[in-house]
């Protein structure tokens, strides 16, 4: 093994044994994050739920801090940023676009969760 595998896997080995990466709230560091580029993570996976039509989709866990001025209304994403990455452009529409509702979109699992996490981390930073 190389220096690097050995690496990889020490970090691998590591954090097993110390719980997830980044905490709820800390903002992650990408290096943590690295995934396979040209690899298709939703190939024979079943572990998302789909709803049966775009309409019945409750975006609500995805903008928890916001909620219509109308009960009736759905809060629907209103600018996508597809293939979002690590979420740069994400980050930098929703500050651009304070009234839209961005909605950052990536197939690898392990870079979604790091823009999930770097979410998190702005909105305690800056709630609201």
């Amino acid at each position: 093994m190389t220096k690097t595998e050995n690496e990889k896997k020490r970090l691998r080995e590591e954090g097993e044994k110390s719980g997830p990466i980044t905490q709820e709230g800390d903002m992650p560091q990408k290096k943590f994050y690295r995934s396979r580029a040209h690899c298709n993570p939703l190939s024979h996976n079943n572990t998302f739920d789909y709803p049966p039509h775009p309409s019945k989709m409750d975006w609500s866990d995805h903008y928890p801090n916001m909620s219509p001025s109308d009960p009736s209304q759905k809060i629907v994403p209103t600018v996508l940023d597809i293939g979002c990455g690590f979420g740069g452009l994400t980050i930098a529409l929703a500050t651009l676009l304070p009234k839209q509702t961005i909605l950052g979109l990536e197939i690898r699992a392990k870079v979604t969760e790091y823009v999930r996490l770097r979410i998190m981390a702005h909105r305690k930073e800056s709630p609201g």
